[in-house]
């Protein structure tokens, strides 16, 4: 599979469109995720590093979100393997069936 080549994401310079596609579905989940950080102020402005053209975490910031994300990502992890897997799958066997990705996501799939 070529990680560039993507079915939701028009492929361009250095972005890798499938892995895009791939995480579409926890999309809502991860700007959650990076919302919370900020309402519950484990981020705060005093994280970044600014200048003329950037805004960058610092260090400090940079620990807390890898500490939080590290909390936050293990559902995901694994259901992104599975969506990988099922498409490699889907395109290595082939048949006329149309490719088809899971989109209920680990937290969807509690509330179902």
């Amino acid at each position: 599979m070529d990680p560039y080549i993507g079915f939701l994401h028009k492929p361009s310079y250095n972005h890798a469109a499938l892995a895009s596609d791939i995480i579409e579905p926890i999309r809502p989940s991860a700007e959650y995720f990076i919302w919370r950080l900020f309402a519950e102020q484990d981020i705060r402005q005093e994280h970044f590093i600014k200048n003329a053209k950037k805004c960058l975490l610092s260090k400090t910031g940079r620990k807390i979100y890898y500490h939080q994300l590290e909390k936050w990502l293990p559902p995901y992890r694994r259901w992104l393997r599975l969506q990988s897997y099922q498409l490699k799958n889907s395109l290595i066997n082939d048949n006329d069936d149309d490719v088809v990705l899971n989109i209920t996501t680990p937290i969807q799939a509690e509330l179902f």
